[in-house]
């Protein structure tokens, strides 16, 4: 539907991590703060010529949405991502404000948010109420903004529309996550969609803090240049935190109040795994996919490296309470990592908008590689990440060319600023740090958030990983079979 142009930030491969992305977009506007829809939609300059010219809004001109309202059902925790009351002088809400209004202008509709809970501990609360809307045929809402683990199972039943064949979306650009769009698709065939209308999908990147003072006290060096390198493997995390274990309160154990070499838990033994280049899903020569056939000898050697990573090295501190979900998980550990007694901190890249009171310095580096003949980082990106969808019941095109909308300013604006006025100039402490970012947002990795921890459940739990698969395998492959099939009986 639109070019492909240039933008002279390192934005759209480094922010959207969009596989497949060989151009981005030059932005030609004076004002990163467009007062409305025209002025929104800046006209840019293609590298082909610089009298050729792209408006990047240019399907959606002329749109008149007859001033409809169009309500957006979203997480309640995530509702800074979408909802913005007024200007209040901070980066991300004047900028979704800004988007917006934009939009509403720009569509000639008025945007209505629907907040209800929907962490993971929450998730029957929101299922609820998007299914109940869609079993009544209501019409409730136009747009749903959702967790990708738990609603990801409701697209078999006929609840979403095909994003793929909607004409009012461009789904082969970069305003949506084309990494995601490339592993999720079965037979053209998407139901939910990631992409810049939600900052999440950044904020979402599996990434590996280091406290550079703890570092320093042990006469290490930063793994900047290790990573530069393709040095950077888990054989050399190991034996970094081999030796920053200290039993701080002489009681003989390892617990939270000792100097840690590694804090970790549940869903960030998934993305260690990841990062070595485990995956479960594979696809045939038709391009559907399955589960893996068999164990291979390098899975098996990521469980065993892994395993004794977390359950055999000293200076490894597994945080585990069932109690609670992965947001209040996070917290906690950010208390001892607060601490400064803790080396590294495997966790989503948003936490760093909570250390910045942290009184010690610190790094971000990418996960290791399995090793040094591992092409690239694989920066796995946390599986209740934003995606966004279209409810069955909705045949107007105003629910598609307002996601188109929001997706399009986004790119444009929204995912810049967070991540080179908030991200980098806020969060990150210096320049290498900056060109780690870099790094980690190319080498995103999206996996089917479908029995993604059963290596992780292995490994936390003491149990076999191979002979437990092999038993389940069976299991597993038909559950995943009956998924694609009821994907491919959908239009």
């Amino acid at each position: 539907m639109y070019k492909n142009s240039k933008r002279t930030i390192a934005l759209l491969c480094a922010l959207l991590m969009l596989s497949g992305c060989g151009t981005t977009v030059e932005n030609s506007a004076n004002s990163d703060t467009p007062e409305t829809a025209s002025a929104a939609a800046d006209t840019v300059q293609t590298e082909e010529t610089a009298e050729e010219t792209v408006d990047l809004y240019a399907e959606l001109r002329g749109v008149n949405g007859e001033d409809q309202t169009v309500n957006i059902l979203l997480r309640q925790e995530f509702t800074y991502e979408f909802m913005a009351d007024e200007m209040i002088g901070e980066p991300i809400n004047d900028t979704v404000y800004e988007r917006n209004r934009a939009t509403e202008e720009l569509l000639n509709i008025s945007l209505t948010f629907n907040p209800v809970p929907g962490s993971y501990s929450n998730q029957d609360q929101f299922k609820n109420a998007f299914t109940s809307s869609v079993l009544a045929n209501d019409g409730s809402y136009n747009l749903v903004m959702c967790a990708a683990n738990y609603m990801l199972p409701l697209t078999t039943k006929g609840y979403f529309r095909n994003l793929m064949k909607m004409p009012e979306l461009s789904m082969d650009q970069p305003w949506y996550a084309l990494n995601y769009i490339d592993s999720m698709q079965v037979a053209n065939r998407l139901y939910l969609t990631a992409g810049s209308a939600s900052i999440n999908y950044l904020e979402n990147m599996c990434v590996l803090f280091f406290n550079k003072n703890l570092m320093t006290d042990f006469g290490y060096t930063s793994p900047y240049d290790l990573v530069r390198e393709g040095k950077w493997t888990y054989d050399e995390l190991y034996a970094l935190v081999d030796g920053a274990y200290r039993d701080t309160n002489g009681n003989g154990k390892v617990d939270e109040t000792d100097t840690l070499g590694y804090l970790t838990y549940g869903n960030m033994i998934n993305a260690q795994t990841v990062s070595m280049g485990h995956a479960y899903i594979v696809r045939n020569e038709e391009g559907i996919p399955g589960l893996a056939p068999e164990v291979s000898e390098r899975t098996i050697d990521i469980y065993t490296k892994t395993e004794a990573f977390i359950n055999q090295l000293e200076g490894t501190y597994f945080y585990n309470d069932a109690a609670k979900d992965a947001l209040q998980t996070t917290d906690s550990m950010l208390t001892l990592w607060g601490s400064g007694n803790v080396m590294f901190f495997p966790q989503v890249l948003s936490t760093a908008g909570k250390m910045r009171d942290d009184k010690f310095d610190f790094g971000v580096v990418p996960l290791p590689k399995y090793d040094t003949e591992q092409a690239e980082y694989k920066s796995y990106v946390l599986e209740n990440v934003t995606v966004m969808g279209i409810p069955s019941y909705q045949t107007d095109p105003i629910s598609a060319q307002t996601l188109e909308a929001l997706s399009i300013y986004g790119y444009d604006r929204l995912s810049h600023v967070y991540y080179d006025v908030v991200l980098k100039d806020k969060y990150s402490r210096d320049a290498d740090t900056q060109e780690m970012l870099d790094l980690i947002a190319k080498s995103a990795t999206f996996e089917y958030p479908i029995d993604t921890q059963f290596m992780a459940n292995c490994i936390k739990d003491n149990i076999p990983f191979v002979s437990t698969f092999e038993k389940q395998h069976k299991m597993l492959s038909k559950s995943f079979e009956k998924i694609v099939k009821a994907w491919l009986e959908l239009e």
